[in-house]
């Protein structure tokens, strides 16, 4: 290595952009952080792709960029390149760890998530509290946006309830829904009278047979 200034100049010039790009990345995730989340929990949490994967790789290139340094710096300590090539062989095992971490991290966004154990037991339990409605036969959610949740769900009433009633009951439990979970921004609810699968699966049957004759 003639000039080692140059180097170091590469390494502090990269290390201000990158570091200059996290911080615009960090502050833009604060609005999306809710209080109390560390940085960690975040990454782990947060429905937002974008900005998992852009501050991991800017946290990765900083890092990437300190070993990088470390190793420039043994290699003229101790006269000997190879801790040079040390510093590359650890960059890129950062970037196979870092792949690791983020395949894990968003892969159930990418396919589709939907909301986790606890907020489907707050939903469950704000909609048991609406008067009319008995139970619920089916729930489906899927995060579609870094804050919005869109939920489906069928829920079972009397056949003797009007459909003023019905109506007001699938009013209420959107609102519970919502005030619960604000993150709800779509709610679609179906109500249903209850039948056994049995009965479930001949009406489909017949109603299946009738389409076919039409």
């Amino acid at each position: 290595m003639e000039d080692p200034l140059i180097a170091y100049g590469v390494l502090v010039f990269s290390a201000c952009l990158e570091g200059l790009a996290l911080r615009a990345v960090l502050k833009e995730a604060k609005t999306f952080k809710p209080k109390g989340q560390n940085w960690l929990q975040f990454i782990k949490r947060s429905k937002s792709v974008n900005h998992i994967v852009l501050a991991m790789e800017d946290i990765s290139a900083l890092t990437g960029l300190s070993f990088a340094f470390i190793g420039i710096t043994l290699s003229l300590i101790t006269k000997n390149g190879i801790w040079d090539g040390f510093g590359t062989l650890a960059i890129g095992l950062l970037l196979v760890v870092v792949a690791f971490i983020l395949f894990t991290e968003v892969k159930s966004l990418l396919i589709g998530e939907g909301a986790d154990e606890a907020t489907l037991n707050r939903i469950r339990e704000e909609v048991d509290k609406v008067e009319i409605v008995e139970s619920i036969v089916d729930l489906k959610t899927l995060w579609v946006g870094p804050a919005e949740l869109f939920i489906a769900m069928k829920i079972v009433v009397d056949h003797d309830d009007t459909a003023r009633l019905i109506a007001e009951a699938i009013d209420e439990v959107e609102a519970r829904i919502r005030s619960a979970v604000p993150e709800a921004k779509l709610i679609y609810v179906e109500p249903d009278l209850y039948k056994s699968k049995q009965e479930q699966a001949e009406d489909d049957a017949e109603l299946q047979e009738l389409l076919e004759n039409e």
